[in-house]
């Protein structure tokens, strides 16, 4: 009696990169590790590979103390809180998953029981949650027989795909090409790579994490002290750092937020993480110290006007209607992540993107990837949002454009943790889905062959 070899998975090699190491990065890991050893155990070896400069350890910049600062600054972002409740940071309390159940880990750990579900945790904390999760993938990884995991730290600054094979994409990095069979990148909060001429000038902050009231200039006649622009959030960890470093300046802030911020009140119903009770009271107490305009700064326009001072062009909205003006500033700070600008309509503001390619970047990444995205046909700016969007089936963009652990006025529930994760389940499954496919038709296919086969042999 003959035996018939079994046909092998139609898919002998993967190679699989992942642009970026913190939180979209290492969702995307977690969620490729729930099929690793099954591919495996088909034939498949698996070569894994993820870029990021800084390393493989989930944190991402919100979650990682900022790098190269004094310790002044690193102790100031140490009293940042999430602006979520610690239950709802991942999403294992929705799945059952005790090993993404951020407030289950934070019970287990020293002085961690003085949290309660409703707590407004330390940042950093909930960094060192996400550093576990990553230490425990590579270990886990790293003993699945045919899967190889390699951390390189580096940025991309290239993205292509050759017509021989459209299927596969070449990164560039540190001068040479990889090619992959499929990318994700997951490289979370898309920040405005905004005034990248005014880096290094006195008075000018790129993120609420360089922020230093040590490094301001002095305030020259008829400016504003410090002039912050960006998102809800963001600027309140602006503010909070500011003060913790001792600052006790005005504040004038620019932001399509600026109802929220003039109308946010603790209430009995809601508990105000505590740098948004921070911010209330200087608001509410602190007659003079803040002011807050609604409308939008033009960061293409900013420009070093004489002497120390910014010249700030801005659209400001008022009553329906909308004023043009030039602000000056001795200080900026940019909390704008994700830089929007407005369109007008019918006396409404609608977000429309307001930034070029060349202006999204990412610390795994040079300025100009997202222009060599599209004009190498990868990837598209819809208009309709103005978000990014993959034109390559093995091209997957993972994360979200949403600030930091964004409020939610019913329950607080963290919107940006929990997207970035389904993002990447969702990038994932359909990776999944497109291989499997693939694969279980060649499958297929060959078991036809072995059929025909032996049906040719019976007539003889």
């Amino acid at each position: 009696m003959t035996h018939q070899t079994p046909p092998s998975f139609g898919v002998p090699s993967l190679r699989i990169a992942i642009v970026g190491g913190g939180l979209s990065g290492l969702a995307t890991l977690y969620e490729l590790s729930k099929h690793l050893e099954r591919w495996a155990a088909w034939g498949t070896q698996i070569d894994i590979t993820i870029f990021d400069p800084h390393g493989f350890d989930g944190r991402g910049v919100p979650y990682s103390p900022p790098r190269g600062k004094s310790p002044e600054v690193v102790e100031a972002w140490k009293k940042l809180t999430l602006t979520s409740k610690a239950e709802h940071m991942l999403p294992g309390n929705e799945i059952a998953n005790p090993e993404l159940d951020f407030y289950a880990w934070l019970r287990r750990q020293p002085n961690g029981r003085s949290y309660s579900a409703s707590s407004h945790v330390p940042r950093y904390l909930f960094g060192d949650f996400l550093e576990e999760i990553a230490a425990n993938l590579q270990a886990n990884i790293g003993a699945m027989p045919g899967v190889s995991l390699r951390i390189e730290t580096a940025k991309i600054s290239d993205a292509k795909s050759f017509m021989t094979d459209k299927q596969k994409i070449t990164l560039t990095t540190n001068g040479y090409d990889e090619t992959f069979d499929q990318v994700f990148l997951a490289t979370g909060h898309f920040r405005s790579q905004t005034l990248s001429e005014l880096e290094g000038k006195p008075g000018y902050f790129r993120t609420v994490y360089h922020f230093d009231p040590a490094a301001m200039q002095p305030t020259k006649k008829g400016a504003h002290n410090l002039l912050i622009w960006g998102g809800e959030n963001s600027i309140i960890d602006a503010i909070a750092m500011a003060e913790a470093l001792g600052y006790r300046g005005k504040y004038t802030i620019v932001t399509h937020a600026a109802d929220h911020l003039e109308n946010r009140q603790e209430n009995s119903q809601i508990k105000l993480p505590p740098t948004y009770s921070q911010f209330c009271r200087i608001r509410d107490h602190e007659r003079g110290r803040i002011e807050i305009l609604n409308g939008s700064v033009h960061d293409t326009a900013i420009t070093a006007a004489s002497g120390r001072n910014f010249n700030v062009p801005a659209t400001i909205i008022y009553n329906g209607g909308t004023m043009e003006i030039n602000l000056t500033a001795a200080n900026l700070v940019n909390a704008a992540l994700w830089e929007r600008g407005p369109t007008f309509s019918a006396g409404h503001a609608f977000d429309e993107a307001n930034c070029s390619f060349s202006r999204v970047n990412s610390s795994c990444l040079c300025t100009d990837l997202m222009d060599n995205l599209t004009s190498h046909g990868l990837a598209y700016l819809d208009s309709r949002d103005g978000m990014i969007r993959p034109r390559s089936p093995s091209l997957d963009l993972v994360g979200s454009p949403l600030m930091i652990g964004r409020i939610d006025e019913t329950d607080y529930k963290s919107q940006s943790a929990l997207h970035s994760w389904k993002t990447a389940a969702r990038a994932v499954g359909n990776f999944k889905t497109r291989i499997e496919e693939r694969g279980l038709l060649h499958v297929s296919h060959a078991l036809d062959l072995q059929l025909h086969r032996r049906q040719e042999l019976a007539l003889f």
